[in-house]
This record gives C-alpha cells, structure tokens and sequence, in this order.
C-alpha cells in the first residue's frame, strides 16, 4: 500500500511533464511561434536547394580533399539550422514568458518554471532533430552529399553543437528583457552561422567526420 502511494506522486510527475512538453509543441507549430519553426526548417533548405542547383557547387574541387563546395556547405546549414532554434527560436520564447510574468507566476504553482525551461529546451531538440535529418535527405537523396564517414563522430558533435548552443541561448533567455531584445542579440551570431557571411571552408575542413572520395 506504501509502495503505490509511493508511485502515485512519481507517475503524476511523469504525466505533467509530458503535457507541458504536449503544450509547448503545440504553442511553437501555433501563432507567431511558427514563424520560428518555419524560419530555423525553411532558410537552411531554401539554402540548401540554391546552392544545390548551382553547377560549380557540386564540382570536386581539390583543396577539400576531392569534396565539392556543397559537400563542405551541409554541415554548415546543420549549424546554422539549430542556431536559428536555439539563439533566436527559443531565447524569443523564453523572454516573452518572463515579460508578460509566467514563469514569475509559476512560482507559485507545483509546475514550476524550471519544468517550463525543460520543455522548452525538449522542443527545441526535437524540432532541431527533425530539421537536420530532413536536411541530410534532401543533401543525400537529392544532391548526392556524401553521407558522413564517422556516424559515431558525427552525432558526438552534433550533440555537442547543440548543447552549446542551447546553453547560449538559455543565456541570451535570461539577459534579454524582452522577446525583441533576445532576437537582436541572437540574430547577428546565428548569421554567422549561416556560412553566408564568412570567408570559404579551410582547406581540409571538415576533417574526417566527413568522407573523401575513393574512401581516402
């Protein structure tokens, strides 16, 4: 009889959580929010396509290691897609709720804020995974990018990449007095991402995550 008192408290636990994270996805595909989900999926695939269609994008060029310039670009769009949901997306989130006094409010509720930072950060995860698979189809399935060599290594760094930027975000969230503020402050660095504004990969970049021709 202890036990399942016990196991009551803890599956209720589990249930709210899983309904705020519900709730949060269905505020980020509804309203303004969208525009962010259509933003940080969109840019990276228009990019994707134009730099696709041109001729000398999908040349190999030697100083990559026998990559094509496309090849080198897709991890770049990956960056740059979680970026967009991580410095812009979700900073945008986050300093909305605290200006308009929810997550003050929450205090004073068994939800709590920090269940709200979670399901937050759940959502983003997941739409930024979403993103990057649906990237790598089109690069792979359209394009012919080469897939990436070291699966194990590539899915370390992009866990890493994500965490990093997730964290920076939850930082520019927490600075930022307002949901404009955190897109200015997240915008320019999230522009750096895009590769757009930056000078051409080094030569041998991005090592050997990626794989040459011929399996060299």
């Amino acid at each position: 009889m202890t036990a399942t008192t016990m196991a009551a408290p803890a599956v209720r636990r589990r249930s709210a959580m899983t309904q705020l994270i519900i709730t949060e996805l269905k505020l980020f595909t509804r309203g303004r929010a969208i525009v962010g989900l259509l933003v940080g999926a969109g840019v990276p695939l228009l990019l994707l396509i134009i730099f696709g269609s041109i001729h000398s994008f999908n040349t190999p060029v030697r100083k990559y290691g026998g990559l094509t310039t496309l090849d080198v670009y897709v991890p770049i769009l990956l960056v740059f897609a979680m970026a967009l949901l991580s410095l812009v997306a979700m900073p945008a989130t986050l300093a909305g709720y605290r200006e308009l006094g929810y997550l003050r409010r929450l205090k004073t509720t068994p939800t709590g804020p920090v269940r709200v930072l979670v399901a937050e950060l759940a959502v983003k995860l997941v739409a930024a995974v979403a993103i990057v698979i649906v990237l790598l189809a089109v690069a792979r399935g359209g394009y012919g990018v080469a897939a990436p060599h070291q699966a194990g290594g590539f899915i370390v760094t992009g866990v890493l990449a994500a965490a990093a930027l997730m964290a920076t975000g939850l930082f520019i969230s927490a600075v930022a007095p307002n949901a404009e503020v955190a897109r200015s402050i997240g915008t320019p660095p999230t522009n750096r991402r895009s590769g757009a504004s930056t000078s051409p990969p080094r030569p041998g970049w991005p090592g050997r995550a990626w794989p040459r021709p011929g399996g060299r």
